[in-house]
């Protein structure tokens, strides 16, 4: 049986500085070839983007911190082997 390949992002996040969920960002299981996530805020402002699966979003935009709310994601991976998928989401960023 092969591998489970599996890609999962929090549903929130608290970017509060104590060292426990203070960054948005995917975990997968499995080798990722292909990666590309993008964060909007509910006035559909791109605050954040990134092609490294280790990179997060801190919570901050321009050198501000954002505010508590629900942000919207898009992600587009694609494991070792396989067909590029996409994941979209919500995300809500406490304080």
């Amino acid at each position: 049986m092969p591998p489970i390949e599996a890609i999962l992002l929090p549903t929130a996040f608290s970017p509060n500085g104590d060292g426990q969920n203070d960054v948005f960002r995917a975990q997968a299981s499995g080798t990722i070839t292909d990666y590309y996530l993008v964060v909007y805020n509910r006035w559909g402002q791109m605050v954040f983007e990134t092609t490294d699966l280790n990179a997060g979003w801190d919570g901050m935009f321009n050198g501000q911190q954002q505010e508590m709310g629900v942000y919207v994601y898009y992600a587009r991976y694609t494991f070792a082997g396989d067909n590029e998928d996409l994941l979209r989401g919500n995300v809500t960023l406490l304080r």
